[in-house]
């Protein structure tokens, strides 16, 4: 499937779903092209002694990423799916992803544009026209942090970067020391799905994916899904019965925790998966579930401690 393709299926099926589904095809976009996209031309690092000033970040981890180091101010641009931190919502949108609005970036004279790898074609197309750009990657946890401290080194902000990082690696070891030497149980996360069905039709699932993968291994468990090597393959239901995941993790991002229940009340009609059966399904509502940025470690404890509840 082409990485258009993937993101036009994946159906926006509730309030946050266009976030979500941007998010799922950055994932894509990375796991299918990053052999193949065309390298940048090399433009000349800014003069020693001088920082950028004015950043326009294309993607949302980057934008989140860029605030946690104390650099918001320097932001000038972000694409419309930033959302976090809050004062994101008076910046000027310079399109998406997949279609980047070149004028626009232009038009607020960055001295550096921060996209993802993947993003070849943009990173060649500025660099032309004399704008630097700095290319990163999200499909990992390590690549997280790598960003975080590449970001650092770019931004005259190692320090914030050191102790960011450090604060990261001390909370997953502390997690790896609570779930070490505890059963691995299999365990399905579910990406996306409609909600607004009142049942369970076919679901995005984490695949043979870097980043999901890696954070449920760092939770003490194993992936439920066996298939295709496949980052977000679609199932039905009769193939999730047929994982039968000993826990399942709907990530209903958007929806306000009141409305949880509903998420669950799908499951409940499928008894038949032992997740059901013994109560191991969790919603998790939370915007930045889906968002491979700093809070990744929000949604590694949550994971962490719905897989080992007890």
């Amino acid at each position: 499937m082409g990485l258009r393709m993937i993101a036009d299926y994946l159906r926006p099926t509730r309030t946050s779903a266009t976030i979500v589904t941007a998010i799922l095809a950055l994932f894509a976009a990375s796991w299918f092209a990053k052999a193949s996209l065309p390298q940048p031309n090399r433009i000349p690092e800014l003069p020693a002694g001088c920082v950028p000033a004015r950043i326009v970040s294309m993607a949302p981890s980057i934008t989140e990423t860029l605030f946690a180091l104390g650099l918001g101010h320097r932001v000038v641009g972000v694409t419309r799916f930033c959302d976090f931190p809050a004062e994101v919502a008076g910046l000027p949108r310079v399109g998406g992803h997949f279609d980047p609005n070149l004028e626009a970036i232009l038009r607020l004279q960055p001295d550096l544009v921060v996209l993802m790898t993947e993003q070849g074609d943009l990173a060649n197309s500025l660099n032309k026209l004399g704008v630097r750009t700095l290319a990163v990657s999200d499909d990992s946890v390590e690549q997280v942090l790598n960003t975080i401290t590449t970001l650092g080194e770019h931004c005259d902000a190692t320090r914030q970067a050191m102790a960011l990082v450090d604060s990261l690696r001390s909370r997953m070891q502390a997690i790896e020391n609570r779930t070490s030497g505890r059963p691995r149980p299999s365990v399905l996360i579910v990406l996306d799905r409609s909600l607004d069905a009142g049942a369970i039709e076919d679901a995005y699932v984490v695949g043979r994916d870097d980043y999901f993968e890696s954070l449920i291994t760092m939770a003490g468990a194993q992936n439920a899904y066996r298939g295709p090597d496949m980052p977000y393959p679609v199932v039905s239901i009769e193939g999730i019965i047929r994982m039968a995941p000993d826990v399942i993790i709907d990530l209903a991002a958007g929806w306000a925790d009141a409305r949880s229940e509903e998420v669950l009340d799908d499951w409940r009609r499928f008894p038949q998966i032992s997740a059901v059966r013994r109560n191991r399904v969790y919603a998790l509502t939370a915007d930045h579930a889906p968002v491979p940025g700093p809070r990744f470690i929000l949604l590694l404890e949550a994971l962490a401690e719905r897989i080992h509840a007890e």
